[in-house]
């Protein structure tokens, strides 16, 4: 049997003090969760109503993201905290952000994979968001930008969960800037 192609995305965060200087960069990586999945097929054949990601999510906690989650574990919801994806100058995303170029992207210790296209999308969480003494433990794509009703609801389909191993702490002191590479 062959191995499934993998849907794959990597995510670099950005801490950047009110001055605007990097104090801390993080690379890391995650697989799509599998309503993320069901979603990009959805799309492809228009077998839904609900679009695309548009939006990102943030939440407080560290628990391991596993790949039948359907929402962060612990969203923030206070001031809409779900933010808008543009592309890396801050624009509106289009067709013409998906790059075509091969990445070899290693899955881990055992194997790696190729991919052809790439599309680069990011949210910010400025000086003076309303997560200002919340930590950044997770992060989630979504197909809505309405933030659920409770922390531990949901709105709309989550693409992917991510787990940050070492969270920020969001102060009117630094902006938070979250990257998110696709890549197919």
């Amino acid at each position: 049997m062959e191995a499934p192609i993998p849907v794959f995305a990597t995510w670099r965060i950005l801490v950047h003090d009110v001055q605007g200087n990097l104090i801390e960069e993080k690379n890391l990586k995650n697989l799509v969760v599998q309503t993320g999945r069901t979603q990009l097929l959805r799309n492809l054949f228009a077998l839904s109503a609900s679009g695309g990601v548009v939006a990102l999510g943030v939440g407080a906690s560290t628990t391991a993201a596993t790949l039948n989650d359907t929402r962060l574990t612990y969203e923030l919801i206070g001031n809409p905290t779900r933010k808008p994806l543009t592309n890396t100058s801050g624009a509106a995303l289009s067709p013409s952000d998906i790059v075509n170029q091969t990445s070899v992207i290693v899955l881990n210790a055992s194997s790696s994979a190729t991919f052809y296209q790439q599309l680069t999308c990011q949210a910010v969480y400025n000086s003076g968001d309303s997560n200002n003494g919340n930590q950044l433990g997770e992060y989630g794509l979504f197909t809505t930008a309405t933030n659920p009703g409770t922390p531990t609801s949901t709105s709309g389909v989550m693409y992917n969960h991510l787990i940050d191993p070492s969270p920020t702490q969001k102060s009117a002191a630094n902006s938070v800037t979250v990257q998110i590479t696709c890549y197919f």
